[in-house]
């Protein structure tokens, strides 16, 4: 009875083991820029201005002229509407930089998979070198976004 019982383990865990894995869903091919969009990968845009925006000299100027509260309320006004305008472009340097890394096939099975993909690890371990390529292909988008905000904000401040 116990040889049956040590049989039976293997054979459960076995079991166990082929029902954790999820059936791989596919579709129509998609592009990286699909993937980033239904990502929200470039969400992060957003708090990356927000914290440059709050060491410029302007934002400093808006400040002392208007207080934390006003000047936070302004720049968020501004940062979301510039935002709104190079969304799209941001989400396309960052399917760039994922490109350079994952083929269609990986893009695609995260696409429709997400975190269940086969692929979801290899992208975790990709994220840092990602990071550094879309570094490097939107420092000058992210200066420029921040520019156009703060100008429009700036505006915003009463006259003396």
């Amino acid at each position: 009875m116990k040889l049956c019982g040590f049989l039976l383990l293997p054979l459960i865990i076995i079991l166990a083991m082929g029902c954790s894995e999820h059936e791989q869903v596919t579709g129509p091919e998609v592009q990286t820029i699909d993937y980033i969009v239904k990502a929200k990968a470039g969400s992060n845009l957003t708090k990356l201005a927000y914290k440059v925006a709050r060491t410029t000299q302007t934002y400093k100027i808006i400040d002392s002229k208007v207080g934390s509260i006003e000047a936070n309320k302004i720049l968020e006004i501004e940062l979301n509407r510039t935002i709104l305008k190079y969304q799209p472009q941001w989400n396309q340097n960052l399917a760039d930089a994922h490109s350079e890394y994952l083929s269609d096939e990986e893009i695609n099975s995260l696409y429709y998979n997400g975190k269940n993909s086969p692929y979801f690890e290899k992208l975790v371990e990709l994220r840092s070198k990602i990071g550094v390529t879309m570094q490097e292909k939107s420092k000058d988008l992210l200066t420029k976004i921040v520019r156009e905000a703060m100008q429009g904000a700036f505006k915003q401040l009463p006259p003396d």
